[in-house]
């Protein structure tokens, strides 16, 4: 019986804070030895510390409570600050001294959405701490000065999933910090997901994307245009995936030719799923022409999972060529079995005839809002070691 509460209390803990946890561990001797570390601190396996100014007193005591958590029981951990006018001055110091502490069992650790501008000496004594103490971190995400990261990134042979962001730093063009990450691919042998967040210059080139994706058995990418011109988005369409990459996520912003171009290079490769989202600003080299040789190129693809984001400068007037596209790549492409299709603010291409012929093919539609769908890391068609969940 004792057995069986345990395993609950287990399954119950993720969803628990520090203060429910010190509650609990109030109630009998036997939820206390769940609740309370041999040194007398919290066991708080998940630990979120979130930075709003809505939240200011919130996120006051949730660091003061810090100190009271037992480090070296912790197994996922985020650090979310704030952004733009959001970010707290004093955040990173109220943290920083918890953060240098023995993190033995940590497995995961979400810094993905700190925009802060800090010392980045600080960040590097953060690191580093992770370096000697985080040996079986085996997901990282960080999109804080990718220099930093790079320092201590072999370090973690343990690593699975990896998200970083690729910007030019004063000393380092996106071109020269991705040949960084392919030099790490024998240390990081094991790792089958990444997500880069990349701001690429003129004089960057296919080349060097091409060789960091090469360098690791990559079974799930997802890479994001974090400067919104076609800078990325022409060296995506020369990209050749990974022959075991299951899963493709792109956001960027396209023209014509370079997204027909991508859709021969999906066909090529052995992508099981493919989510494309084009960016807030439309390439001007797109037309509904380009959109419907896209989709009818991908009718030649392996695809069982496609997500899209349809381009929002397609005049009203195309929306009936672009869902006759749509209707023959339900038709056509007999792997499929999900569709996502959804155009903010415009309707969507939601037709009674696409919703027939996805009926007829066991294809299962959806139009709705892109925050409803969870769009999954993995369709589930490898052996990867990856597993979603928790706080990252």
């Amino acid at each position: 019986m004792v057995l069986e509460k345990k395993f609950a209390w287990k399954q119950l803990a993720p969803c628990l804070d520090p203060f429910t946890i010190a509650a609990a561990s109030m109630t009998n001797r036997t939820v206390r030895s769940w609740c309370v570390s041999q040194c007398g601190l919290l066991i708080v396996p998940f630990v979120c510390v979130d930075c709003e100014d809505s939240a200011a007193d919130q996120m006051i005591i949730m660091i003061k409570s810090l100190p009271a958590i037992d480090r070296s029981e912790v197994i996922e951990l985020a650090i979310r600050e704030g952004i733009g006018e959001a970010q707290n001055p004093d955040f990173f110091t109220l943290c920083l001294g918890w953060l240098l502490g023995p993190f033995v069992k940590l497995k995961k650790l979400d810094l993905s959405a700190w925009r802060g501008d800090w010392d980045s000496t600080l960040w590097m004594t953060v690191l580093r701490n992770l370096q000697r103490h985080s040996v079986a971190l085996d997901s990282l995400n960080y999109y804080g000065c990718p220099v930093q990261a790079l320092k201590v990134l072999p370090t973690f042979s343990s690593l699975l999933e990896l998200s970083l962001s690729v910007h030019e730093t004063s000393g380092q063009s996106a071109a020269s910090l991705l040949e960084s990450i392919a030099d790490c691919g024998t240390s990081l042998c094991r790792l089958h997901t990444v997500r880069f967040e990349i701001f690429c210059g003129p004089g960057d080139s296919a080349s060097s994307l091409q060789r960091c994706l090469d360098a690791f058995p990559l079974m799930h990418v997802s890479i994001v245009d974090d400067g919104c011109d076609e800078i990325l988005a022409k060296i995506l369409s020369q990209i050749r995936w990974p022959s075991n990459c299951c899963m493709v996520s792109l956001s960027a912003e396209f023209p014509g030719e370079e997204l027909c171009a991508l859709a021969e290079k999906i066909c090529c490769s052995r992508v099981l799923g493919f989510a494309l989202r084009h960016g807030v600003f439309d390439s001007s080299g797109l037309t509904a022409s380009h959109v419907q040789e896209f989709l009818n190129k991908l009718q030649w693809s392996e695809l069982v999972e496609f997500y899209w984001e349809p381009p929002r400068k397609l005049l009203a007037v195309d929306d009936e060529s672009v869902r006759t596209s749509l209707c023959a790549l339900v038709d056509n492409l007999y792997p499929l079995r999900f569709l996502h299709v959804w155009r903010p603010n415009e309707g969507g291409f939601a037709s009674e005839d696409l919703a027939e012929v996805a009926w007829k093919r066991g294809v299962e539609l959806s139009c709705e809002a892109r925050h409803l769908i969870h769009m999954r890391t993995c369709i589930g068609c490898c052996d990867c070691e990856f597993t979603g969940g928790g706080l990252v």
